[in-house]
Order: C-alpha cells, then sequence, then structure tokens
C-alpha cells in the first residue's frame, strides 16, 4: 500500500492510498481502537468479498461494495480474484467520537455487519470525497475543517446504522465491544491519571 498523502486531527486519521498488487490480494485488516471507513475512489474489483473472522464462519464470504467501514477490533479477511491497482480514501474515526453519541453501547448484529461491507447511504461518499480533496490539498484552516468533517462522518453512519433492521436483541454486549472495553482498561490500569474515554474534541491523534 503506497500513501500518497495523510492527515491527522483529533477526530480522525484519513490516507489517501494506492493499492498495487502483484497478484491478486488476499490480506487481513484488523482495527484498532478506531472505525476505519474506507471509500474505493476508482471501482472496486467485481470479485471482492470479505469475512469477518470473529463473527462468522471461516467459508463465509460476502461482497464488498466501493464504500465500507470496520468497527473496532475486528478482524477483516479480504479477498479477490483480480490484480488491478486501486485508489482510495480511508478514514479511521477514532471510537471515543462515535460511540460519545450512543446513550448505551449497541448491539453489533449479522445486518449491521453485512450492511457494513456495502454502505449505501447518500451523504458518506460526498463527505469522504472532500476528505480526499483536503487531505491530498490542504486549505485555509485544513485542520478544522478535516475534524468537523470526521465528525459528521461519525454522525451519519449512527444514523444509518440505527436504520438498519433488527432481529431481536438477545441481551449482552458484541465480542468486538467487549474487547474495545477490556483494552481501554488495561490501558486505564497503566495510566490511571489518563482519561479512558475521551470526549472532547481535543482528543489526541494516535497513529
Amino acid at each position: 500500500m503506497e500513501i500518497e498523502a495523510q492527515r491527522c486531527v483529533p477526530a480522525a486519521t484519513t490516507q489517501l492510498v494506492h493499492y498495487h498488487f502483484a497478484a491478486p490480494p488476499d490480506s487481513k485488516l484488523r482495527t484498532g481502537e478506531h472505525f476505519r471507513v474506507e471509500l474505493c475512489l476508482t471501482s472496486r474489483h467485481r470479485s471482492a468479498r470479505a469475512c469477518f473472522r470473529d463473527h462468522w464462519g471461516p467459508h463465509r464470504f460476502e461482497r464488498i461494495g466501493d464504500l465500507f467501514i470496520i468497527p473496532p477490533t475486528a478482524e477483516l479477511l479480504a479477498r479477490s480474484d483480480e490484480d488491478r491497482s486501486l485508489t482510495s480514501i480511508i478514514c479511521q474515526l477514532n471510537a471515543g467520537v462515535v460511540l460519545e453519541l450512543f446513550e448505551r453501547l449497541p448491539e453489533l448484529t449479522d445486518q449491521h455487519l453485512m450492511a457494513s461491507l456495502d454502505i449505501r447511504h447518500a451523504r458518506i461518499p460526498g463527505l469522504l470525497l472532500r476528505l480526499a480533496e483536503e487531505t491530498r490539498q490542504p486549505g485555509f484552516a485544513s485542520e478544522m475543517l478535516v475534524d468537523l468533517l470526521a465528525r459528521q462522518m461519525a454522525i451519519e453512519l449512527v444514523r444509518h446504522g440505527s436504520a438498519i433492521p433488527e432481529h431481536k436483541v438477545h441481551g449482552g454486549l458484541a465480542a468486538w465491544q467487549l474487547r474495545l472495553i477490556d483494552e481501554r482498561s488495561r490501558k486505564c490500569a497503566k495510566h490511571p491519571l489518563s482519561p479512558c474515554w475521551p470526549r472532547r474534541a481535543g482528543y489526541r491523534c494516535d497513529n
């Protein structure tokens, strides 16, 4: 992966990247404590498919659309039968920016996982295109604008997720939520004076 440009602001890190493949890709993506939102700026491989390893069986792969999102701590296996180069804008949203919008953590259902691989939303692609433009050629007050765009996208993603039909909730947190809480708890145990769930715009962006 070649990173053409990168911006880091309190709410997110954005990257304009180029993928070059010597053979059809078969790769693994693992997010840290952030939501990875990615929009392919060229036509994605028609054969592109992915599996959420922690939630699905090893042989279940679903199609990836031009726009997808990976939740925090999730592991995604991605495959394709093509090796054409691709260009994407990636926005790694800090988890706190998204999670602070909820009064309680929602359950990550199979419907949400399916929808996350091919997000159909009128506004989110436009926000990512603005982020791509600002990442490539920063303008006046660029840092403020990128941060605001990232926060707006977090709101749109929450609205989009809330509109997805769900099966009956059986209670308890999803595996990714438990892992995120556990990781946060361990970090706070090591640094008891640091904030565990940052909620202010001054949240430092970790690379």
